[in-house]
């Protein structure tokens, strides 16, 4: 069975392939053309007008539009701030006093000071995107899929580009009181969606063959096929990791939400990237392979990995390339986890809050005893 995996990873590492992915990524906005797209649009959904300058008189917005502004209410009654006071700093002034609009502790005493201005006097502020939750953001993804590109196509000189996952005209609307993406705008996160791994076949086949074992080591035991392609990929240097791909596929794996709309499956996960849980769980549910790969999943699981045994490597990169696993300094670790620097006053994982939430999808499908 790991044969047909390896068969897979194959014909997915197929550079044609990889050049119309590469041409698909090409067209996705670069992260400060998707910042001030979203700023623009919302700025002039929020105001009505197409050329509102960077502050309007808040008694000139619509009642609609004022309506926004504050808490809403849930099913239930209770009230919440809303996505797009949380998404977007929102700031007004009225005679020299100037408020933001914060989430946390803050948020009610700015709103009251917001209620209490002369409407008449109160200039209202273009909003700006922020990172309220110190998380990836859909910045950083799109920041990862301009590295990425730029190292694909270095090495398999990408030519085309596509326009399928240009942004929409339109990304907002206001309606009953509230702000919600239009559907055109879901239209391209769902696209977006479908280039991202685990659901993109050929860029998690990339992140898989990122194992970090010798490729002298395991010559013997992987296809000569699949070495060819990651020989054409430039990603076997002694090694066969390449963190030029690596470090991009794990900033596209934190996708889990943007605005309104969220990744289906990824709200169980904390730590982990949403798409990064989904990445595991998939490989979970779906690997068909023999029980030897229980094993390397338990070392994996370890706070401290142990280091590989003289001889050891040949027998785990005959199973690693069908496994979310690779080598670190020789220890066998979970694919987008990192170890402390041997040089750290600390050891073992340097996120072990994600470890467990691996080992938890690993449980949950009987790789690890609970």
């Amino acid at each position: 069975m790991a044969e047909t995996q390896q068969a897979s990873l194959t014909e997915a590492l197929d550079i044609n392939r990889l050049r119309e992915t590469g041409a698909k990524i090409a067209g996705l906005p670069a992260p400060e053309e998707f910042k001030n797209k979203v700023e623009d649009d919302l700025w002039q959904t929020f105001t009505g007008r197409k050329n509102p300058g960077n502050s309007v008189n808040y008694e000139s917005l619509s009642e609609e539009s004022k309506s926004v502004i504050g808490y809403v209410e849930g099913k239930e009654g209770q009230q919440f701030i809303p996505w797009w006071l949380v998404s977007f700093e929102w700031k007004a002034s009225s005679r020299g006093e100037e408020i933001t609009l914060e989430k946390g502790d803050d948020f009610n005493d700015e709103l009251s000071k917001l209620e209490n201005f002369d409407p008449k006097a109160t200039e209202i502020h273009k909003q700006s995107l922020r990172n309220p939750f110190n998380r990836q953001t859909i910045l950083d993804v799109l920041e990862g899929f301009n590295d990425l590109f730029e190292a694909l196509d270095e090495r398999i000189a990408i030519e085309n580009s596509s326009t399928d996952l240009a942004l929409p005209s339109n990304i907002f609307e206001i309606e009953e009181g509230s702000i919600s993406t239009t559907s055109s705008f879901e239209s391209w996160f769902n696209s977006l969606i479908r280039v991202c791994p685990p659901v993109n076949t050929e860029l998690t086949a990339l992140l898989m063959v990122n194992t970090g074992v010798q490729r002298e080591a395991v010559e013997d035991v992987v296809p000569a096929e699949l070495l060819k392609r990651i020989d054409e990929l430039e990603i076997s240097n002694g090694r066969i990791f390449e963190s030029d791909y690596q470090q991009p596929l794990e900033e596209i794996l934190g996708l889990r939400q943007v605005f309104d709309l969220v990744v289906p499956g990824t709200e169980k996960f904390d730590e982990l990237g949403g798409l990064e849980g989904l990445f595991y769980e998939t490989w979970a549910e779906n690997y068909s392979g023999d029980q030897e790969i229980n094993q390397w999943i338990s070392r994996a699981d370890d706070r401290d990995p142990d280091s590989l045994d003289e001889g050891q490597e040949p027998i785990f990169g005959s199973t690693a390339f069908s496994a979310p696993l690779r080598l670190k300094r020789g220890k066998p670790i979970f694919a987008t986890l990192g170890l402390y620097s041997p040089t750290s006053d600390k050891s073992g994982y340097y996120s072990r809050g994600k470890r467990k939430e691996v080992a938890a999808v690993m449980e949950a499908n009987g790789y690890l005893e609970e």
